[in-house]
C-alpha cells in the first residue's frame, strides 16, 4: 500500500513549512510521496517547498481551477491512494494519515475527508463556521455530498474512472461526491484526521468567495440552492453576533458583520440573477414579500392577536358567511 499526498499552493508562505514539516512527521504503516502543485506564487513558497523531498508541478494562474490542479497532481501520482491537502493546512498530529487511510478497508468508501480546526488568530465569523460546522462523530455519507479537498483522499482506482470537473470555480469536490455516490460508493467524515486550516477574508475577499460558492453549487444542485443560501443570508447575522458576544470580541466585528452580511446578500442576489433560473426564482421571492393580500393577512393576524374588539369582528363576519 502507497500513498501520494498531493499540496495545492499559490503563496503559501505563511502556513506552507508547518504543512509540510506535520506532513513529513507522519508515523505510518507505508511509504507516501509528497506532490506540491503550485499556480505561480510570487512569494518564498517554491523555495520552502524545495526544502523537502517534493514533486513540484506547476500550474498557469489563467488556467488554474481547484479540480485542474487535483487532477494534475492525480496524474503525476504513483500511490495506490490520493490524499487532497492545502498548502495552509496543517496536520494537527503524526497520525493524521494514517487516521485518513485505515477507512479505505471497507471495500465502499470512495473518499474520507478529515475535520478542519480554526488557527488561534482565526477571525470570529470563520471560527463560528468551524467550530460549528465540523462534528465530532465519524460520520458515514451515502447521500450527503459533502466533500472537502482541504483535507481528503480517494482511491487511484476512483479518480481515475471519476475525476474532478476542470470547468467550475468552486464546489468541484461536492459534484465528486454525488458522482461516485451514485455509484453506490460512500464518503466518510473522520474527525481523527484533522487539520489546523482557516483563513482571515477582509469582507471583499469573503464575498468574492461567497459569489463563487454559489455558482459552483448552482451547477452541482440546481436552483434549490437558492432557498439554502438565501436562509444562509437570513440567520448567519444572528448567529455571528451571539457567538461575538458570547467570545467577548467586541462591539466592532458586530459592525463587522453587518457589513459583511449585506455585502453577503447583494452577492446572493446578483449571482442568483446571472443564472438561468436565477430571475424568476427571484421574481417569486420578491412577489412573495410585497404581495399585498399576503401583507393585509399578516396584519390582521397581528391585529387578531393584540385587539380583542378586532378579533371579535372578525369573528362576527365569518359567521355571517
Amino acid at each position: 500500500m502507497t500513498a501520494s499526498v498531493i499540496i495545492r499552493t499559490y503563496n503559501e508562505e505563511q502556513r506552507l513549512l508547518q504543512c509540510l514539516q506535520a506532513v513529513f512527521s507522519q508515523q505510518t504503516t507505508f511509504p507516501f510521496e509528497v506532490i506540491v502543485v503550485d499556480s505561480e506564487s510570487t512569494d518564498k513558497t517554491l523555495s520552502i517547498a524545495s526544502r523537502f523531498p517534493v514533486k513540484i508541478l506547476h500550474i498557469p494562474k489563467k488556467e488554474f481551477t481547484y479540480g485542474k490542479a487535483l487532477n494534475i497532481g492525480g496524474e503525476a501520482a504513483e500511490g495506490q491512494y490520493l490524499v487532497f491537502l492545502s498548502g495552509d493546512a496543517v496536520p494537527e498530529n503524526e497520525r493524521w494519515l494514517g487516521n485518513l487511510i485505515r477507512n479505505f478497508d471497507v471495500p465502499d468508501v470512495a473518499g474520507v475527508y478529515g475535520k478542519q480546526i480554526p488557527f488561534p488568530d482565526c477571525d470570529p465569523f470563520e471560527k463560528r463556521l468551524l467550530t460549528e460546522g465540523w462534528p465530532r462523530e465519524r460520520q458515514i455519507q451515502t447521500v450527503d455530498p459533502f466533500f472537502s479537498v482541504a483535507n481528503a483522499a480517494t482511491r487511484k482506482e476512483i479518480w481515475e474512472t471519476t475525476r474532478f470537473n476542470e470547468t467550475i470555480a468552486e464546489a468541484e469536490e461536492q459534484e465528486w461526491a454525488m458522482k461516485v455516490q451514485k455509484l453506490k460508493r460512500s464518503i466518510i467524515y473522520e474527525p481523527e484526521a484533522a487539520v489546523t486550516h482557516s483563513h482571515n477574508a477582509d469582507n471583499i475577499q469573503a464575498c468574492k468567495k461567497f459569489y463563487k460558492e454559489i455558482h459552483g453549487l448552482y451547477v452541482v444542485h440546481g436552483e434549490a440552492i437558492f432557498s439554502h443560501f438565501l436562509l444562509q443570508v437570513m440567520h448567519t447575522p444572528k448567529r455571528d453576533i451571539s457567538y461575538i458576544r458570547a467570545h467577548g470580541c467586541g462591539t466592532v466585528w458586530i459592525l463587522r458583520s453587518v457589513v459583511r452580511n449585506g455585502l453577503f446578500s447583494l452577492a446572493l442576489c446578483y449571482a442568483v440573477a446571472g443564472t438561468p433560473h436565477g430571475r424568476a426564482w427571484l421574481f417569486s421571492r420578491l412577489w412573495r414579500l410585497i404581495n399585498p393580500m399576503r401583507i393585509i393577512y399578516k396584519l390582521s393576524f397581528a391585529l387578531k392577536q393584540h385587539s380583542p374588539a378586532y378579533a371579535a369582528l372578525v369573528a362576527s363576519v365569518k359567521a355571517r358567511f
